[in-house]
C-alpha cells in the first residue's frame, strides 16, 4: 500500500483551500528539478513549503463531524438546519468519497 492510496488525488486537494486541514499529517510535495513531479509525503516544518494538504479518511470525518448540523448515524452521514434534513450521505469508505462530501457541506463546488 502506497502512501497516495491513503489520501484524496492531487487533483481534489488542489480544490482545498489555504487554511483547510493545516494539520494533515500528510502532504503533497513537488520533487525534482528538472521533471518536477507530485508526491505524498510526511508533513515537515522544514520540507515541503509549497505543499498541498493531503488529508486522511480519518481527518476528513474529523473535520465533518465538527460542522454544525451533522450527525453520524446508521452508515451515513446526515446535515440537518433547525431539524429539517437538507442532504445525506453514504458514510464514505476512502478519503476521496469523504473530501468529496466535505466540499459540498463547506458549500464549495467539487471540479472533477
Amino acid at each position: 500500500m502506497s502512501l497516495e492510496s491513503l489520501v484524496p488525488p492531487l487533483e481534489l486537494c488542489q480544490q482545498l483551500q489555504p487554511g483547510d486541514f493545516p494539520e494533515s499529517v500528510m502532504v503533497w510535495c513537488m520533487v525534482g528539478i528538472s521533471n518536477p513531479q507530485y508526491k505524498v509525503a510526511v508533513r515537515s516544518p522544514k520540507r515541503y513549503h509549497n505543499s498541498i494538504p493531503a488529508p486522511t479518511l480519518e481527518e476528513i470525518l474529523n473535520s465533518i463531524e465538527k460542522i454544525d448540523g451533522i450527525t453520524f448515524a446508521k452508515g451515513g452521514i446526515y446535515y440537518a438546519k433547525k431539524q429539517v434534513l437538507i442532504e445525506s450521505f453514504y458514510y464514505p469508505t476512502n478519503a476521496t468519497a469523504a473530501l468529496r462530501i466535505w466540499l459540498r457541506l463547506n458549500g464549495r463546488e467539487v471540479k472533477g
